[in-house]
């Protein structure tokens, strides 16, 4: 997959949608999402805006500990978030958490936080509400073009 592109089309639609402060939620065990993150936030930059990056584990079901630790950490870097932010996911879990903590805040999902997920696993995208909206990568077309 393209992540640089990935990263460039999410930047693209939260600034046609008219958002001026940015976010990323991503693990740093993940090198697509590292290559997502750098492109999103270049493109985001060259309009003259931010983007403040929170760092989670890649496996927040790893155990309760790792659970914990996400938690803490988007709660921690959703405390400097100023909405109406545009934020990008690179897992769903994540955007769901973020829908939660948003919720907790009194926030609106999609008005004051627009989540753009990962990689479109389509049960955490389309249930529960509010959906997420998500990049389709098409790992089966490049399964079968590879």
């Amino acid at each position: 997959p393209d992540s640089a592109a990935v990263g460039r089309i999410v930047a693209e639609h939260l600034l046609g949608r008219g958002f001026r402060a940015f976010a990323t939620v991503t693990s740093p065990e993940n090198a697509d999402n590292e290559l997502e993150v750098e492109a999103f936030t270049r493109v985001v930059g060259e309009a003259g805006f931010g983007c403040a990056s929170a760092l989670v584990p890649q496996d927040p079901y790893g155990d309760l500990a790792h659970w914990k630790t996400t938690l803490r950490r988007i709660d921690r870097a959703m405390a400097g978030w100023t909405p109406p932010v545009g934020v990008y996911v690179g897992q769903e879990v994540y955007g769901r958490l973020v829908v939660q903590a948003a919720q907790r805040r009194g926030w609106r999902v999609p008005g004051d936080v627009a989540i753009v997920a990962g990689k479109n696993q389509e049960t955490l995208c389309e249930r529960p509400r509010p959906s997420l909206t998500s990049v389709e990568i098409g790992y089966d077309r490049i399964g079968y073009a590879a």
